[in-house]
């Protein structure tokens, strides 16, 4: 079973009927062939061939074979940002409507390291403002310690006002 899809996705990316046949004898001849997404049976150039020899543009069909083999991925409105963002393109306007999945994944990849490294420096950030807000109050005179007595203090007398006013 696991032959079958691998030869179904050897010929999807554009290897030769020969090359699986020669396969066989390593994998037991157990390699038969099948119709696959690229190929038909007993046909040894691909529909997207096929396709351009009947004057078709393949271009404008989606699920076309890109580079490295990828099938072409049809950007949406975030993904054009991401991948102007990530310095792929210049503009909105450049970004095609197809672009591999290996070149989107990139640009997903250097976003998330963006937007990663900018937490962490927001974090660095928020830390060395506690740290100097820490100090001020420590200059000043102030500590938790003092804060939860004045804070006892005040409840305290609160609750004995309470008790005043009701034995009145």
């Amino acid at each position: 079973m696991a032959l079958v899809r691998c030869s179904s996705l050897c010929r999807g990316l554009g290897v030769q009927r020969q090359a699986l046949l020669g396969c066989r004898a390593v994998l037991g001849g157990v390699a038969r062939p099948c119709s696959g997404p690229g190929k038909e049976l007993g046909s040894n150039i691909t529909r997207r061939e096929q396709q351009q020899q009947k004057g078709q543009d393949s271009g404008a069909t989606y699920g076309r074979i890109g580079r490295a083999g990828l099938t072409d991925h049809k950007v949406n409105k975030l993904e054009r940002y991401i991948l102007v963002w990530g310095g792929k393109f210049k503009s909105l306007d450049e970004v095609p409507v197809f672009v591999s999945q290996d070149t989107i994944e990139r640009a997903r990849n250097k976003a998330r390291i963006k937007v990663n490294l900018m937490m962490v420096a927001a974090t660095l950030v928020g830390c060395l403002v506690m740290i100097y807000s820490g100090k001020m109050a420590r200059d000043a005179g102030e500590s938790v310690v003092k804060m939860n007595q004045d804070w006892h203090k005040k409840i305290n007398e609160e609750y004995r006002k309470s008790i005043d006013k009701k034995e009145e």
